[in-house]
């Protein structure tokens, strides 16, 4: 046997009918009258829209066919070709199903059906990479046989295995440029959807930072509104922007002071909301209103600018780096403990030490203070809890008053910044106003 003896034989494409099968027939007689010792042949049958029955009546006609080819230890092989729909590109595939040495049928999961085409598989733009796979098997299954014939033609395995491999080079070199194309398309797509990805999100930002300022005017409004007629805030002069607490914070503590009436208040850093509290705390002998600070010029500076009430007591404690929950580097009060040990109070106001540079936590020292610094009706409030080091702080307060046992209400209140409240259950709707 020579190469060009091995010939590949299309018995034609669609569905299997009664008409198809006298056309089959026609051409199975015609076979027979050029059958040829010298001759192997590959039967290719393409199967569209399988069912089940008539498959197996065609294998059944398919191996009586390769009985009269291989009757005298002659070669034939018949490869049928069938096809299912698929919905998911990524369950693509072909399966091998072997009937027995010469027979097998091929099924093909495809996202498209094949279109009724004359010109046979290597010439189609779809599904080229699935039909490799099957190009390839048949070549291992003819070689495989021919190795395994009395004459052990080499030369027969050598010029067919070229001409299946520049075959299936040319196949996959057409796959490549379809690849290399469309890794191209996808590559420019993908640039362009990191550009549209990015605008979203610049965008979504951008809606949120105008949705704070929107807020923080609001409650700009509401708070200018609330302390125009104050019976003790007389000094509305507030300067609420930067680093100051915003117009919301401004405004619950206003409430907070005006609704609930707190006798013993520490306030964690000093500023603007200082000058809230300090003008409340003059309307009663009874308020006490302590004030930590680590800046001794910021409290110089304050002090020249604003006379404070007699009530309040600004006292400086310089702030350390010092360990905490196995984070080193954590900024807080140093002595803080010492200076208030044994007080207890009903509001408490924390808006220090300054924390926008810690990574993991920021202003804790009130959690070496909880439970025992807490009136049995209190209010605490934590500023700048739109970072994630204060939400740290918050939800760490809300876990030890939860181990205490101690009924509270919590509430949120944001402009620019967001201010986080817990107060006793008593005074619940303080976290409603």
């Amino acid at each position: 046997m020579k190469f060009s003896d091995v010939i590949w034989v299309p018995l034609g494409e669609g569905h299997l009918s009664e008409f198809i099968l006298k056309k089959y027939n026609l051409q199975l007689n015609h076979l027979y009258d050029i059958k040829n010792e010298n001759m192997l042949f590959c039967f290719l049958y393409h199967f569209k829209n399988v069912d089940e029955k008539k498959l197996d009546t065609l294998l059944k006609k398919a191996n009586e066919f390769l009985s009269f080819y291989n009757a005298n230890d002659e070669m034939a092989f018949f490869f049928v070709i069938t096809q299912s729909l698929i919905s998911n590109v990524s369950d693509r595939s072909v399966k091998t199903h072997k009937i027995n040495n010469c027979l097998y049928y091929y099924e093909f999961n495809t996202v498209n059906l094949w279109p009724a085409e004359k010109e046979g598989f290597y010439e189609r733009i779809i599904d080229n990479d699935l039909i490799a796979v099957m190009m390839k098997e048949i070549n291992i299954i003819i070689s495989d046989k021919i190795m395994d014939t009395p004459e052990n033609n080499n030369s027969i395995l050598s010029e067919y295995e070229h001409f299946n491999i520049e075959m299936i080079e040319k196949l996959y070199d057409r796959i490549s440029e379809q690849q290399i194309a469309f890794l191209s398309y996808i590559k420019e797509n993908n640039k362009l959807l990191e550009k549209i990805n990015k605008k979203i999100y610049d965008n979504q930002k951008e809606l949120k930072q105008t949705k704070r300022f929107v807020e923080e005017v609001r409650w700009g409004i509401v708070f200018n509104n609330t302390i125009t007629n104050s019976s003790w805030m007389h000094d509305k002069a507030l300067s609420l922007s930067g680093w100051a607490i915003g117009y919301p914070c401004a405004y619950i503590i206003y409430k907070v002071l005006n609704i609930f009436k707190p006798k013993k208040i520490l306030e964690l850093g000093l500023g603007q909301s200082t000058k809230i509290i300090s003008q409340y705390a003059e309307t009663s002998e009874n308020i006490s209103h302590i004030v930590i600070e680590h800046d001794n010029q910021w409290i110089d500076f304050f002090r020249q600018e604003y006379t404070f009430s007699n009530a309040t007591d600004i006292v400086q404690c310089d702030y350390k780096l010092d360990d905490f929950n196995g984070v080193s580097g954590v900024r807080q009060y140093d002595g803080l403990f010492e200076k208030i040990s044994g007080k207890i109070f009903d509001f408490i106001f924390i808006d220090g030490p300054w924390a926008g540079d810690m990574e993991m936590f920021g202003r804790v020292d009130i959690l070496g203070l909880l439970p025992e610094c807490l009136d049995a009706s209190f209010v605490l409030m934590l500023d700048d809890c739109n970072r994630d080091v204060e939400m740290k702080t918050f939800k760490m307060i809300i876990t030890a008053l939860e181990n205490t046992n101690i009924n509270f209400k919590t509430g949120r209140y944001s402009g620019i910044k967001d201010l986080r409240i817990i107060c006793s259950a008593d005074v619940g709707f303080l976290c409603t106003l």
